[in-house]
């Protein structure tokens, strides 16, 4: 397969488990701790919007860079990282900047472990549409 199919292959991959697993975990919490249920679906759905997005720029980066299983997860870190930067740098401001780092625990608790994973599972499908096809024996 050639690289540029790859790469669009696991930026999908990616799209599809950061949302669904974003959205999952956020679900789960907001029930968990007692929130009413169309509450919990509604922002479930923001949430599952955000690890898409997040999702999708993580298999595009893992396609193209060709990372393992370790770099996958090492590059789902560092994508929740980027998102809390990018949270507390858009509405915080020089005095505020602690504050909203605070307030990201919610994001750190929600996409450390579905960007993690799905770090990995690009990577491991990375690794999987890299290997070269077997071709059958001539003359059979």
């Amino acid at each position: 397969m050639n690289r540029g199919a790859r790469i669009a292959i696991a930026g999908l991959l990616g799209a599809g488990l950061g949302g669904v697993l974003s959205a999952a975990v956020y679900l789960l919490m907001t029930i968990l701790d007692g929130s009413a249920t169309a509450e919990a679906m509604a922002f479930s759905v923001f949430f599952g919007i955000g690890g898409a997005v997040a999702g999708l720029v993580l298999g595009i980066i893992v396609g193209a860079l060709n990372l393992g299983l370790v770099g996958g997860s090492i590059a789902g870190l560092l994508a929740t990282g980027a998102g809390i930067a990018a949270y507390v740098f858009a509405y915080g401001g020089p005095d505020r900047y602690g504050y909203f780092l605070s307030e990201s625990s919610i994001l750190l608790l929600v996409c450390t472990v579905p960007l993690i994973a799905t770090g990995l599972g690009v990577a491991a499908l990375n690794r999987r549409l890299r290997r070269p096809r077997s071709t059958p024996p001539a003359g059979s």
